[in-house]
């Protein structure tokens, strides 16, 4: 997302979020992460469990 539409997106996560509240009577979780930091992670948890990537396919290996 560029950066100028981020505070933009979190007025809108807390609108989503208080109206969850207020119509349904739920509790969201709401926040926002760079893409990189999701894309670490993932990468970190496939590679701690031994897997890799075929060459050539979007699938992963077991």
């Amino acid at each position: 997302m560029p950066p100028e539409l981020l505070e933009d997106a979190k007025a809108a996560l807390v609108k989503t979020q208080e109206m969850a509240q207020k119509s349904f009577g739920l509790e969201l979780r709401v926040a926002t992460l760079p893409v990189a930091k999701i894309r670490a992670a993932a990468w970190k948890a496939w590679s701690a469990a031994g897997r890799t990537f075929r060459a050539g396919t979007a699938k992963p290996s077991a």
